[in-house]
């Protein structure tokens, strides 16, 4: 409800990391249309993360994409903090 509280956040999933990415939350972000992934738009997020969500609270690692990623039966899925759509 924090990411999406953000006026350009679309969709967000939060995870925590598998052992092998860290000890840490991971948020898969899709933005609004028209608004360009990268740091800039990150370090917004995080900005607004801030004082809204303890610090063990807020993500690690924010990744972006055009969708949630889903399995084949269409239930959210995991994915990599290695995976960079357009960035951490």
């Amino acid at each position: 409800e924090v990411f999406l509280a953000h006026r350009q956040v679309r969709d967000c999933s939060v995870r925590l990391m598998r052992p092998d990415e860290g000890e840490r939350l991971k948020a898969f972000v899709v933005l609004n249309e028209g608004v360009p992934a990268g740091d800039e738009v990150r370090q917004s997020i995080r900005r607004h993360l801030v004082g809204r969500l303890s610090r063990v609270e807020q993500p690690g690692s924010i990744i972006f994409g055009p969708e949630l990623p889903k399995n084949e039966m269409g239930k959210l899925a995991d994915w990599s903090v290695g995976r960079r759509t357009t960035g951490q």
